[in-house]
C-alpha cells in the first residue's frame, strides 16, 4: 500500500539537467508502491511520462511563473517566495519536501548537488573587482551564503549528498551532524547511454544533418568533446591544454555565463553547439572527453562519457566522480599525472568497447538503487 507523499523543488525539471536527473533517477528507483503522490515544482519541466513513467497518475505539476525573470538573483528569490506560499497555503502538511540545495528554504531534505560556499573562492579567483558585474556577483554569493546558513544549520534539515568531499564540507563548515547525511554516488542510466555500437562514419553522417557547423569536423583526426557551462566546467583550461596538440579539434556543447558567448582559441577547430538532447551520440563520436572542472560535487557527464568508451581527462581534486572512477585505464587525472597531448589518437572501435566494458563493470557497484535506498531511509524518518 502506497503511503508517502513527496514534493520536489527545482528550477529546471528536465533530464538534460544533471542535478535534476540525479534526483529523478533516485525517485524512479523507489518501490513503485512506496509513493502515493509526487509533486514537482519548477520554472520549466518535462512531462510525467518523460520524468516518472513508473508513477503514472500520481505526479502533480506546479509550474512557477517567472521563467524569464532577470537577473538570476531576482529569479532565485521569486522561486523561494513562490515555494513559501505554496507550502503554506496549498500543499498537504504531511508532504515530505525535497529541494535541490537552497532552491527552496522550506524543505525537509536538501539534495546537495552544489554548495555555493565551497565554490565561491574558486569563482572570484583572478576576477577584476572594478566592474558592476563583480559587485552583482558579490551580492549574489552573499545571498547564497545566507540561504545555506539558514537551511544547512537548521536542526530539522536532512541531507542527501553525492560524494564524500561534499559531505565532509557540510560537517566541517556548517557543523551538520554526520548522522543526518546520507552519502551515495550518482550513477549512469545505461538505458539512456547504451553500449556503443555505431561506427564513426555512421554517427558523423547522422549528426551533421541536425547540427550546423559539424561538417567542419575532420573525422580522420582525434575528436575532443566538452559538455557544460564554460567557466566552472573549465573550458578555458581545456582549450589551453588542447592547443598543445597537433591539429586540435573540439566539439563544445554548452553555454557561457552569457548565452551569446562563443568559445574561441587560436589554432583550434571549435564546433560550438549550445544544446543537444543526443549527448550520448556525441560521447560515442568523440575520442576524448575533456573536462578540467575546478569544482564538481559529482559530475554525471564524466561518468556518462566514460561509460560510452571515451578517454576522459579531468581533475581528481574537488570532483566527486573521481572517487569512483579511480584506477581505470581510460580515465586520466590532469592534476595527478602527465598527459601528452602530442600523442593523441583516434580510438578504434575495439578499444572504445574495452573502455566502455571496464567502466560499466565498475558502475555496477553504483547503481541508482543505492541513492534510492538512502532517500527512502530519509523519507521514513519523517
Amino acid at each position: 500500500m502506497s503511503s508517502k507523499q513527496v514534493c520536489f523543488f527545482v528550477h529546471e525539471c528536465n533530464l538534460e539537467s544533471g542535478h535534476t536527473r540525479a534526483m529523478i533517477e533516485a525517485i524512479r528507483a523507489l518501490p513503485e508502491d512506496y509513493l502515493k503522490e509526487i509533486h514537482l515544482v519548477y520554472f520549466e519541466g518535462q512531462s510525467s511520462q518523460k520524468l516518472l513513467p513508473n508513477f503514472k497518475g500520481r505526479v502533480i505539476h506546479h509550474k512557477v511563473p517567472g521563467k524569464f525573470l532577470f537577473p538570476f538573483l531576482l529569479k532565485y528569490i521569486f522561486f523561494q517566495l513562490w515555494c513559501f506560499f505554496l507550502i503554506r497555503f496549498k500543499l498537504n502538511k504531511d508532504i515530505v519536501k525535497i529541494g535541490i540545495g537552497t532552491a527552496c528554504l522550506g524543505v525537509d531534505i536538501s539534495n546537495i548537488q552544489f554548495i555555493q560556499s565551497q565554490w565561491e573562492s574558486h569563482y572570484f579567483k583572478n576576477k577584476s573587482i572594478f566592474s558592476i558585474r563583480y559587485l552583482y556577483k558579490k551580492i549574489l554569493f552573499s545571498y547564497f551564503r545566507f540561504c545555506e546558513n539558514l537551511l544547512f544549520r537548521n536542526d530539522s534539515t536532512k541531507f542527501l549528498s553525492l560524494s564524500h568531499f561534499v559531505s565532509s564540507f557540510l560537517v566541517e563548515s556548517f557543523q551538520v551532524d554526520p548522522k543526518k547525511i546520507k552519502t551515495e554516488y550518482s550513477s549512469v542510466n545505461l538505458e539512456h547511454f547504451p553500449f556503443p555500437t555505431l561506427k564513426r562514419n555512421e554517427l558523423f553522417e547522422r549528426l551533421k544533418k541536425d547540427y550546423k557547423g559539424l561538417e567542419q569536423l575532420n573525422i580522420e583526426k582525434p575528436i575532443f568533446l566538452f559538455v557544460g557551462a564554460f567557466e566552472r566546467k573549465g573550458l578555458p583550461k581545456a582549450l589551453d591544454l588542447l592547443s598543445q596538440s597537433k591539429d586540435g579539434q573540439i566539439i563544445v556543447v554548452g553555454k557561457g555565463e552569457h548565452s551569446q558567448d562563443k568559445p574561441k582559441a587560436e589554432g583550434l577547430n571549435i564546433i560550438h553547439i549550445s544544446f543537444s538532447k543526443e549527448i550520448a551520440l556525441f560521447y560515442q563520436l568523440s575520442d576524448y572527453f575533456i573536462f578540467p572542472t575546478i569544482y564538481e560535487p559529482f559530475g554525471l557527464v564524466i561518468a556518462e562519457a566514460a561509460s560510452m568508451g571515451c578517454r576522459v581527462l579531468t581533475f581528481k581534486e574537488n570532483v566527486g566522480a573521481s572517487e569512483i572512477l579511480n584506477d581505470l585505464e581510460s580515465v586520466f587525472f590532469l592534476d595527478k599525472s602527465h598527459f601528452d597531448f602530442q600523442e593523441i589518437e583516434i580510438l578504434s572501435f575495439e578499444q572504445r568497447s574495452i573502455n566502455a566494458n571496464q567502466v560499466r563493470e565498475r558502475l555496477k557497484q553504483y547503481n541508482w538503487s543505492k541513492p534510492a535506498k538512502a532517500l527512502e531511509e530519509l523519507l521514513n524518518s519523517f
